[in-house]
């Protein structure tokens, strides 16, 4: 009888890619946990993510020991995007444009989880009742996973 290979796809937003790039704990043992526990893990990034962080860094270089998929921004992803578009009550980011080409680069390639670290990107999939599954490292987990760091500190604001 052979054992299921477990699968994930995951899209990492610009935001965990910094704080990736930064060792940041959090990050840094959530990319291990992805690795360690999945026998296959497709990783996509999005172009969109590529021209953000190359503002400040150079993300082919500094990433170049992961295995990951450059996602293009095309036709397909531009009319998801504008169909998403909308802006979140108490939302004033500069980036709102950006997110939801993230966002909209996840949903057309059926990803299982969009890793962010940025307490506001589940506001947009609220305000456009979208049904991805986002991810904000600084409030939770990965599904499964028990990160000591995250959870104790969930426990000490409770």
């Amino acid at each position: 009888m052979s054992k299921d290979k477990k699968k994930l796809k995951v899209l990492f937003d610009t935001s965990f890619l910094v704080q990736l790039s930064r060792e940041e704990q959090k990050a840094k043992s959530t990319f291990e946990y992805l690795i360690e526990e999945y026998d296959e893990v497709e990783i996509l990034i999005s172009t969109i993510s590529l021209s953000e962080y190359n503002i400040k860094g150079n993300l082919l270089s500094e990433f170049e020991y992961m295995d990951f998929t450059l996602v293009d921004f095309g036709i397909s992803d531009a009319e998801k995007a504008a169909k998403l578009f909308c802006k979140p009550e108490n939302y004033d980011r500069k980036c709102l444009k950006d997110d939801i080409k993230i966002l909209s680069t996840a949903i057309l390639n059926e990803v299982d989880y969009l890793i962010v670290y940025d307490d506001d990107f589940k506001k947009i999939t609220e305000c456009n009742q979208t049904k991805i599954k986002v991810v904000n490292l600084n409030k939770e987990n990965l599904p499964g996973y028990y990160n000591p760091i995250i959870n104790s500190s969930e426990i000490q604001q409770k």
